[in-house]
């Protein structure tokens, strides 16, 4: 086979010849001035490339690209959500205002310091009690507490004078204490006098839109010297409960708050003590407290 074939002019350039020892055809080609066959000119190709390889500095090696620690990425603070705040309950408030207070001497605050010292005892009344309790538990709000106590008085002939009053008072509650002067005079008699009169001011009341509170009596002293029927007063507190759960009204059970004890009735055997007055004073504004306070609740400031 012919590697080389010797130097040509240009002007025979991109001429093929066919050159064989064998008689077989080799393809040929002119390259700068020369004429190669197809074998040996990749024979010099496949030099040159070697020659190129092993020239020069050696081969670099990749470079390697330093990675950068990482550094801890810090997540910005987050605001907890807002707490509600809890609830706490505001001071207590009651929903009536305007207190009528109706009977007789145990009503008006008779005290009986002995059998010959009696007065009236206005400041100790149950009423006047009954408005200090409200005020110092209801600092916000104004009361108006109503003594309308008239010694000696009957209920029978209460029962009229009533009437004005709830016109002029124009009452939220009409407490109602009275009959014993009756019960006295009357005997048993007097148990139905009473009765029939404070039934009559219950629905007069209720007629103007009051609510109302039946009392029953303290217990009475035997042998008192304002007594003749101790037991006759206590047969008409048990009506007073009867008529009350009757007609669906609220009860002040002052007998059974004095629960027996004599040493809450003055030197008369009838009216209270000043102690007793306090006593019918925190059992009326225990019923209020039950029916009529109401309570809010409010948020407790963050």
């Amino acid at each position: 086979m012919w590697q080389e074939t010797g130097e040509m002019s240009a002007s025979d350039d991109m001429r093929r010849e066919t050159w064989a020892l064998d008689s077989t055809p080799v393809p040929c080609r002119w390259v700068g001035g020369r004429l190669y066959s197809r074998r040996s000119l990749a024979v010099v190709l496949g030099g040159l490339v070697l020659a190129m390889g092993g020239c020069g500095d050696s081969p670099t090696k990749p470079t390697s690209i330093a990675s950068t620690p990482s550094v801890p990425v810090t997540p910005p603070p987050t605001t907890p959500p807002p707490t509600t705040p809890p609830t706490v309950p505001s001071s207590p408030t009651m929903k009536v205002s305007r207190i009528l207070c109706f009977g007789d001497s145990m009503t008006a605050g008779t005290l009986v310091l002995s059998p010959s010292l009696a007065g009236s005892g206005a400041p100790e009344s149950y009423p006047a009690r009954l408005l200090g309790l409200l005020t110092q538990r209801y600092p916000s709000q104004q009361f108006v507490v109503e003594n309308e106590g008239k010694p000696r008085e009957w209920a029978d002939d209460g029962q009229y004078r009533l009437v004005p009053l709830l016109q002029s008072v124009r009452p939220d509650v009409v407490i109602l204490m009275e009959g014993v002067n009756d019960i006295n005079a009357l005997g048993a008699g007097g148990v139905t006098v009473a009765l029939t009169a404070m039934e009559n001011m219950l629905r007069d009341a209720r007629a103007r839109g009051a609510q109302v509170m039946l009392a029953t009596l303290p217990p009475q002293r035997p042998n008192g010297a304002s007594i003749t029927a101790a037991a006759l007063a206590k047969d008409y507190s048990a009506q007073i409960r009867r008529l009350a759960d009757r007609q669906r009204v609220l009860l002040l059970d002052v007998e059974l708050v004095f629960n027996g004890d004599l040493r809450l009735i003055g030197a008369d055997g009838l009216h209270p003590t000043a102690e007793g007055y306090q006593k019918i004073a925190q059992a009326a504004l225990d019923v209020l407290r039950v029916n009529f306070e109401q309570t809010a609740t409010t948020r407790a400031t963050p």
